[in-house]
């Protein structure tokens, strides 16, 4: 793995994450129950992986209850941001994960032991604003939504600093599986207390619905958390987060071109995409300039 293809991997992962909001749209079920399906079915197909259990028992037992923490804070990270949508809407939602990478500046050398660089900072902060670009300020009381999102921003970093430290001891889909049995069991724990609240929650899914998660889980789940952990044995969390900004982008485009929905199209967007794009393009050759 060197760093082109390290960059190769990140942006493949990035563009199948981008349909996540599409395919989102598309399922009728609820979000506890979406997310729940979302895990379980990617944690079916990852045991179908060649000697995937035999690489799970080789991690040491401390390793899998760590790892298996990590993946408590995955699910959270999902069930927060779908529940900021749900408190605020899309855009305020996916403008607040634009604070992952300045989370991740500030992590990364704190959990990682790694120097700080206020280029990291810098360019975590250029995302916020060209996300203020695309989505604006809203003057309605989203507050709880805000707030909700950028919990989910935050756990979005600590994951993925987290995964950093892992991916260089570990295989990358053994950490995948085990992440994913802690995110289904959490879940599997907290659904029946969501009924409880939410009793009229439509639990299965129609045939289409299941289409949809099949490829939610299969190619937007599987497919990109693995690539992305493939790239992070050469990218810093730093790097990755950042290509991950990029994401609300590609998910702007698609709504664009799946659902007509062009009022998010204008000067304001293509203005944020470029300050965004320009974030991502910079960082490599500022890694490079400092060595």
């Amino acid at each position: 793995m060197n760093s082109t293809r390290a960059y190769i991997y990140i942006h493949i992962a990035v563009f199948l994450f981008g349909f996540t909001g599409i395919l989102g749209k598309g399922i009728t079920l609820e979000s506890g129950p979406l997310v729940w399906y979302r895990m379980a079915i990617t944690l079916v197909s990852l045991l179908f992986f060649p000697k995937i259990i035999q690489k799970m028992a080789a991690i040491p037992w401390k390793t899998v209850w760590y790892i298996l923490g990590v993946g408590t804070v995955v699910a959270a990270h999902w069930v927060t941001f779908f529940a900021g949508i749900k408190f605020s809407n899309v855009s305020i939602a996916l403008s607040c994960m634009g604070s992952v990478a300045l989370f991740t500046s500030i992590l990364e050398p704190i959990l990682l032991k790694k120097p700080f660089r206020w280029q990291d900072t810098f360019l975590g902060l250029l995302v916020i604003v060209g996300f203020v670009f695309i989505f604006g300020f809203t003057s309605e009381d989203m507050y709880l939504g805000i707030f909700t999102a950028i919990l989910s921003a935050f756990l979005a970093a600590l994951f993925g600093t987290l995964n950093k430290g892992l991916v260089a001891k570990h295989d990358v889909y053994a950490i995948t599986a085990i992440e994913f049995i802690a995110g289904v069991a959490l879940l599997s724990i907290a659904l029946p207390i969501y009924l409880h609240y939410y009793p009229a929650v439509e639990m299965i899914p129609s045939m289409t619905d299941l289409g949809l998660l099949l490829v939610l889980a299969l190619l937007c789940t599987t497919l990109a958390f693995t690539l992305t952990l493939q790239s992070m044995k050469v990218l810093s969390a730093f790097s990755t987060a950042l290509a991950i900004n990029l994401e609300p982008i590609y998910a702007i485009v698609m709504a664009a071109f799946f659902f007509s929905e062009y009022e998010q199209l204008n000067l304001g967007f293509y203005a944020g995409a470029v300050i965004i794009v320009m974030a991502v393009f910079l960082n490599p050759v500022l890694k490079t300039a400092r060595g």
